[in-house]
C-alpha cells in the first residue's frame, strides 16, 4: 500500500477527492499483487504438468504401475529407473510381467511376452549348454564299474575306464568266467552234461570311441581278451577227467553310455565276436583205464558274446 496515501488517509481533514485517489491507488495495488499471484500458480501447474507428463509408466498385469524412464527393452526384460530416483540403480524387470507401457510423450507400447516355443528352445538350448560346459569341464576322466549282466552270460565283468580329450576311453577290465551261467552251457560235455566244477579267469581291455551328446553318447570300439579255464567232469567217479583251455577273444563293441552330472554312468551295448583257442586239451585225473595220455583238440574258433550293462562313476 502507498505511505503517502496512508499517511494522507488517516488525516480527518483532508478532502473527499484525495480519499478518493486513494482508494484508487490501494485497488491498482491490489489488481498488480493478484497479477503476480495468478502467474505464480500458473508456473507451479505448468512445472508440476512437465514433471508428470515427463515420466514414463509401466503398466503391470496385476494392475500396479511404475513411474520410470524405460531404459531398454530386450527379448525377454525391460530396464528402466526410478523416476524419483534417477541417479539410482538400472533395474530390470521380465516381460512376461508387464502389460503396457506408456510413454513421456503420450505413445504407449503393449508388451507381448515370447512364445512358449521360444522359452522351451530356450531352455533346451541353456540345457545342452550346461550339459557341453559340464562335458568339457572335465575331459579326462577316471572310472570305475561293473557289468553284473555278465552273471547269466559268460562271467560278471569289473574294469576302469580312462576317458581322453572327451572322446577317447580306454578300458581295462577283468572277467570271472565261472560265475557265468551259459559259459557252464557251452562246455556241457553229450554224456556228463554240466561241468561239475569250472575255474577260470579273463583278463582284457579295448579302445572306443565316444561322439558325446547332451545325455552322454554313442560309442564303437574293439574289445580284446586272453582268457584260461579248466572243467572237471564226472568229478566223484573213477573216470574223471578234465579238459584246460588257454583262447583270446577279439570283439567289436558297440552301444550307448549314458552320463549323469553327478557323475554315475551306464554303458549299455553289445559285444560280439569271436574266441580264438590256443591249447584245448584233456585228460583223465585217476588214470581211468590207464590212460595216461593228453589229448589236444586243436585250435579252434568259437561265437563270443555278450549284452553290456556297465554300472560305474567317474573321477
Amino acid at each position: 500500500m502507498n505511505r503517502a496515501c496512508f499517511n494522507q488517509n488517516t488525516n480527518l481533514h483532508e478532502s473527499a477527492s484525495w480519499r478518493t485517489s486513494c482508494i484508487r491507488t490501494i485497488k491498482n495495488n491490489f489488481v498488480r499483487m493478484k497479477t503476480k499471484l495468478n502467474l505464480i500458480v500458473l508456473l507451479i501447474i505448468t512445472i508440476s504438468w512437465s514433471y508428470v507428463n515427463g515420466q514414463d509408466v509401466i503398466v503391470m498385469k496385476n494392475g500396479d504401475e511404475i513411474k520410470s524412464k524405460v531404459l531398454e527393452i530386450n527379448t525377454y526384460d525391460i530396464k528402466y529407473k526410478k523416476f524419483d530416483n534417477l541417479e539410482g540403480p538400472i533395474i530390470s524387470i521380465s516381460k512376461s510381467n508387464v502389460s503396457i507401457i506408456k510413454y513421456q510423450n503420450g505413445t504407449q507400447d503393449v508388451i507381448n511376452a515370447p512364445s512358449n516355443s521360444t522359452n522351451t528352445t530356450s531352455a533346451a538350448n541353456t540345457e545342452s549348454n550346461k550339459q557341453k560346459k559340464h562335458s568339457d569341464s572335465k575331459p579326462n576322466r577316471l572310472g570305475i564299474y561293473i557289468n553284473p549282466l555278465g552273471l547269466v552270460q559268460f562271467g560278471p565283468m569289473a574294469g576302469l575306464e580312462l576317458t581322453l580329450a572327451s572322446r577317447l576311453i580306454i578300458d581295462a577290465h577283468a572277467r570271472i568266467a565261472p560265475l557265468g551261467l551259459l559259459n557252464y552251457a557251452t562246455n556241457s560235455d553229450d554224456e556228463e552234461g554240466w561241468p561239475d566244477q569250472l575255474t577260470g579267469m579273463a583278463i582284457g581291455g579295448g579302445i572306443k570311441y565316444l561322439a558325446p551328446s547332451r545325455i552322454g553318447g554313442f560309442y564303437i570300439g574293439i574289445l580284446l581278451e586272453d582268457g584260461w579255464q579248466k572243467q572237471y567232469y564226472a568229478k566223484d567217479e573213477t573216470w574223471t577227467w578234465v579238459t584246460e583251455s588257454n583262447y583270446i577273444v577279439f570283439a567289436p563293441n558297440l552301444g550307448y553310455k549314458f552320463r549323469s552330472h553327478s557323475g554315475f554312468f551306464l554303458n549299455t551295448g553289445l559285444i560280439f565276436g569271436a574266441a580264438v583257442t590256443g591249447k584245448d586239451q584233456w585228460h583223465y585225473t585217476k588214470n581211468y583205464k590207464s590212460d595216461h595220455s593228453i589229448h589236444d583238440n586243436g585250435s579252434q574258433v568259437h561265437p563270443f558274446g555278450m549284452v553290456e550293462l556297465g554300472i560305474g562313476v567317474e573321477f
